[in-house]
């Protein structure tokens, strides 16, 4: 009777144990409930400009082109004006060319000559052939047969590529534009007579227009490094190509960019006032900039995370923290109240 009240006491005593462990670990549970983000407040980097000096800017056109005739005879399209816009594949300029008529009609009656010729010479050849396997006629016989056919063979081919070439020149009488653009030149006018290599237009391709401006080394420095910006009526220019000056001794550099909506009307050739200006993130209040051995920095929000910047890695639309920082690390998730419109 001891022995089992001794067993049952036992078992009671760790039952009570197991329950006392099971409430501490419920405990535990229950007081480590997820923390909650940290509130900090931020404002959004604006850009501001200082104007370093005013520039002039000539509009370019790189894809330009003189348009030559390559058959002679009198114009018998209507003339269009300069600055009047064509499509690809437009035809501009019409040629009435009887002398290349002619031409592509000689050029067509010898070749169709040499073709009867041709025939008529492969049949004597075959019966060259016949005779010369029966012994009627001597190989030598044979051979000056055979090389008059083959000289015909030859001959054939000639004409053949200078009816194409007289075709391909009569069917330029039809000269189109090669590309979309603006006539910098009108049209010669009807009844005028052209001859091969005249220029009878210009077109230029304002798509494709640029600006190109003189800066020094420095400033180019400074743009590359994104300290400077090219302004054209309050619209950022980007930089596309970069040459040396024509004039050696002035130390300045050509620099070629994009145009704005405002200047499309101007042609190549013509002016826009363009400003070099320094880019500032003057909004930026000192208690959102902190220092350490590596220099000044600050901490922003992307995506609701934090993130470490260098201050001269700032750009525009960023949102620095400015209360708060002592808060957070690197990579912690936050929540952001923004002072934007409180600034």
């Amino acid at each position: 009777m001891n022995h089992h009240f001794g067993l049952f006491s036992l078992a009671s005593y760790n039952m009570v144990n197991l329950m006392k462990s099971l409430m501490l670990l419920l405990l535990m549970l229950l007081s480590q409930t997820a923390p909650a983000q940290v509130q900090v407040a931020t404002v959004t980097v604006i850009e501001s400009h200082s104007l370093i000096r005013e520039l002039l800017a000539r509009v370019i056109a790189p894809k330009r082109q003189f348009i030559a005739t390559e058959v002679r005879g009198v114009v018998s399209s209507s003339r269009i004006e300069m600055g009047t816009e064509v499509t690809a594949g437009q035809m501009v300029v019409e040629v009435e060319s009887a002398e290349q008529q002619a031409l592509v009609e000689i050029a067509r009656s010898e070749y169709e000559s040499i073709t009867l010729d041709l025939a008529h010479k492969r049949r004597i050849l075959d019966r060259a052939e016949s005779n010369l396997t029966h012994r009627a006629i001597s190989k030598a016989q044979f051979d000056e047969i055979e090389t008059r056919y083959r000289k015909a063979l030859v001959n054939k081919k000639l004409l053949s590529n200078r009816l194409a070439l007289e075709e391909t020149r009569l069917a330029k009488h039809r000269i189109k534009a090669p590309f979309r653009g603006n006539l910098v030149t009108a049209t010669p006018v009807i009844g005028q007579y052209v001859r091969p290599g005249d220029t009878v237009f210009e077109v230029v391709n304002t798509d494709t227009s640029r600006l190109s401006l003189e800066l020094t080394s420095s400033e180019l420095a400074a743009l590359a490094r994104g300290d400077y910006a090219l302004l054209c009526n309050n619209i950022l220019l980007t930089p596309l190509a970069v040459s040396p000056s024509g004039n050696s001794r002035s130390g300045m550099n050509l620099l070629e960019t994009s145009t704005c909506a405002d200047i499309e009307e101007l042609r190549p050739g013509q002016h826009s006032g363009v400003n070099l200006v320094n880019i500032n993130l003057a909004n930026v209040p000192g208690n959102g900039v902190h220092t350490d051995t590596t220099g000044e920095f600050v901490y922003v929000v992307s995506a609701g995370t934090v993130h470490r910047r260098p201050l001269t890695g700032l750009k525009s639309g960023d949102s620095v923290i400015v209360l708060g920082a002592e808060k957070v690390q690197p990579g912690d998730a936050v929540t952001v109240i923004s002072l934007d419109a409180k600034s």
